[in-house]
């Protein structure tokens, strides 16, 4: 596990333990009528697994976004000088 993957999982763990201590689960109710708390996005038992999938997500969304504003930032700058150019066209 990198450095990234890991620090998004402690901070996955951190909220879920965080959702558990606050006592704001949700209730699960199967259809054989067991009912079940679940706390934070996952079902009993997958915490872990769920919070390791969420780091993963977090860090390719980041890695998404970072292109995308990137890519933004080139076609606005190539904006701007094709403006100044057809500014400078029109004197």
């Amino acid at each position: 596990m990198n450095t990234a993957t890991l620090h998004y999982y402690r901070q996955f763990r951190a909220h879920q333990h965080a959702v558990a201590m606050d006592g704001s689960g949700s209730l699960t109710v199967y259809p054989s009528g067991r009912t079940e708390t679940s706390y934070g996005s996952a079902p009993y038992g997958e915490h872990a697994l769920s919070a390791y999938r969420s780091a993963q997500c977090h860090i390719a969304f980041r890695k998404r976004l970072a292109a995308d504003v990137a890519d933004h930032k080139k076609r606005s700058r190539a904006a701007k000088q094709a403006w100044k150019t057809r500014r400078a066209g029109a004197r």
